[in-house]
């Protein structure tokens, strides 16, 4: 944006000024790529559960059966 402003010297000639605005900066986004992979551009962890809901019975009941008789070893610390 520029301004124009009149401003007389001593001997009464105008001198024409030009008066031009400060820009103001809008958007930047330098360094936030860099930082963002500082730690890795991780997946958010899913903590929801998919419903089982409309599935084949058949093998929703194989699931569970699968999940009850499920043999995990547990390891003792001596």
């Amino acid at each position: 944006m520029v301004g124009v402003g009149a401003v007389t010297r001593k001997g009464g000639s105008p001198v024409v000024k030009l008066f031009v605005m400060a820009k103001s900066k809008n958007h930047t986004n330098r360094n936030q790529s860099f930082k963002a992979h500082r730690n890795g551009i991780k997946k958010p962890k899913n903590h929801v559960s998919k419903s089982l809901k409309g599935m084949d019975p058949k093998y929703l009941r194989n699931q569970r059966f699968a999940k009850k008789h499920n043999k995990v070893v547990k390891t003792v610390k001596a």
